[in-house]
């Protein structure tokens, strides 16, 4: 059996792909094929089966489950203790290289939210990415602090490549979510990988 499933690149590279030895212990008759593009498949003769979209969860022509919200937080490679822990407050980063990703207004939105003036830190300076995963990449091997999403650096804190040097954080505007045409939502394998997502998520 086959199963397509659409996803963006940072979902794939940074969520989906490391779990896929936990999916095919469990599945093993069951292959996958991933499509990671930015962009929503329309479930229109494009061949995709299923999706994991990232936005507001108002698609009323599919079928939709909540996979998992996310929250918005600063973090650093764990080489960096102990200097990080010398960041008390998040005034404290002013003294940091900030990381941007595409969203290069993201800091500024995060650092007012919490409180803290934008124009007291140099957001100017630091290197951008165009993906939120290579963002959190080179938070690991470069000398800065990448605004994280919690969903796609779950497994870097996990195994202690990152650390959350502040308490700091702020609701994301949107979350992951299940998507399939409602036709499809009872297919015994579009069930079944569901069910793993969901698993997956709240481990």
């Amino acid at each position: 059996q086959v199963l397509t499933v659409s996803c963006s690149p940072n979902f794939a590279q940074k969520w989906l792909v490391p779990r896929l030895g936990s999916f095919y212990d469990d599945n093993p008759s069951l292959d996958l094929r991933i499509s990671a593009s930015p962009q929503h498949v329309t479930f229109d003769g494009d061949g995709i089966d299923i999706a994991v979209r990232h936005g507001d969860g108002n698609w009323p022509e599919l079928a939709v489950s909540r996979l998992c919200r996310e929250w918005l937080f600063p973090v650093c490679s764990s080489r960096l203790e102990p200097a990080i822990e010398s960041i008390n407050s998040i005034d404290d980063l002013r003294h940091y290289v900030l990381i941007h990703d595409q969203q290069r207004d993201g800091w500024a939105r995060w650092l007012q939210a919490n409180g803290a003036e934008p124009a007291n830190f140099d957001l100017d300076r630091g290197p951008q990415l165009i993906q939120t995963s290579l963002a959190i990449d080179a938070a690991v091997s470069a000398p800065g602090l990448a605004r994280a999403r919690s969903a796609l650096v779950a497994l870097d804190l996990a195994a202690g490549r990152l650390v959350r040097p502040l308490d700091a954080e702020l609701a994301a505007e949107f979350a992951y979510w299940i998507v399939c045409p409602h036709s499809q939502a009872t297919d015994p394998k579009i069930i079944r990988f569901r069910q793993w997502l969901m698993d997956q998520a709240n481990d």
